[in-house]
């Protein structure tokens, strides 16, 4: 049975068993071969978890007090932008230059 195949119902207990064995579930997902899109789908998605923590650090960090509002919400938008569109650009860098180094072992 391949993770596509799985029905959504069952997502939260992929989830949980995400938590309870992270690197068997790490190796199932591996294992089902994913596709772009969805290794596309999990780089945004941690790049949305770092930019939900950074505005935490933002807003009720050590420096949320000497910070006003509209600095706040500039360095807020600056971390959106970084984490998920920057964030996503390096991963697509740090692949070309994983094919890159792959061609030049290789003798292509």
């Amino acid at each position: 049975m391949t993770a596509a195949s799985v029905a959504p119902a069952a997502l939260p207990w992929r989830v949980l068993g995400a938590w309870a064995d992270l690197r068997g579930s790490m190796r199932a997902e591996l294992d089902c071969a994913p596709g772009e899109p969805r290794l596309l789908a999990y780089v945004m998605l941690s790049g949305l978890i770092w930019f939900l923590g950074r505005v935490l650090v933002v807003e009720f960090g050590p420096l949320a007090p000497t910070l006003g509002p509209d600095e706040a919400m500039k360095r807020i938008a600056a971390e959106f932008v970084g984490s998920i569109f920057f964030r996503t650009l390096a991963f697509y860098g740090v692949a070309a230059l994983a094919l890159l180094g792959l061609c030049v072992a290789a003798g292509v």
